[in-house]
């Protein structure tokens, strides 16, 4: 780059969690935003090399209503766990509009059907969550209903969706750092069950990101990363 810029790749890793999580508050539509994880397994994976980020047998609390939203021991994460555990799960901030409202449907669907997210909840919560600003028109996507599976025993809608922004704007508080333009393209895809009760599902995320950032300092930065995530969450006893 010129101007002295400098070009980052994004660090590279793979994070294998193993864990039973227990809901421990949910706002006033339903969704979790306070959860614990009892730790199984919690590996980070460099090359050939990995790192136990949390001991078997620690509980980490993802409080979506806090700054600090991840802790364990009553201290917050370490940035490598943190970091990690951040492709594991990401925090529900309360009453903040969910993945159900902006990907979801209120129609009954069929096999094959396809549908738009709803860009401008999407928008919402993309301003909400991470800061980033963006109009609707700079957003696209759709999901579509793949097929009828099966989780634990209940049968689940298999889905796939995607997304791209173009162009959008942020501002880092901690940093400094101001991202103008960035671009992103996300992939969903997951089994949800019908019956809500049922509560075991299966989901994953592929996302790839394209910004352009000047630096506190005013250094000219050009960042590129991708993150995939894969998990299966089996309920082990029915919330009442």
């Amino acid at each position: 780059m010129s101007n002295g810029g400098v070009t980052v790749q994004a660090d590279e890793f793979e994070v294998n969690f193993q864990g039973t999580a227990t809901v421990l508050e949910t706002d006033t539509s339903g969704e979790a935003y306070k959860v614990s994880f009892t730790v199984k397994k919690f590996t980070r994976i460099n090359g050939d090399s990995s790192v136990d980020l949390v001991p078997a047998g620690q509980t980490i609390t993802v409080d979506g209503s806090q700054k600090q939203s991840y802790r364990v021991a009553g201290h917050s994460l370490n940035k490598a766990a943190h970091d990690a555990f951040n492709v594991v799960y990401s925090a529900h901030k309360p009453n903040s509009v969910s993945d159900d409202q902006v990907f979801g449907t209120n129609e009954q669907r069929s096999v094959g059907d396809k549908w738009p997210l709803n860009k401008s909840l999407a928008a919402q919560s993309a301003a909400a969550d991470a800061g980033i600003s963006l109009s609707p028109e700079q957003l696209s996507g759709s999901v579509q209903f793949l097929a009828v599976d099966q989780i634990a025993g209940s049968d689940c809608a298999k889905v796939q969706g995607e997304m791209s922004a173009e162009g959008f704007s942020a501002k880092d508080a901690d940093s400094g750092m101001y991202i103008n333009p960035g671009s992103m393209k996300a992939e969903f895809r997951g089994c949800f069950p019908f019956d809500e009760s049922a509560q075991s599902f299966r989901s994953g995320t592929t996302l790839q990101l394209h910004l352009r950032a000047i630096s506190a300092n005013g250094q000219e930065v050009e960042i590129t990363g991708e993150s995939k995530s894969d998990g299966e969450w089996i309920a082990l006893r029915q919330i009442p």
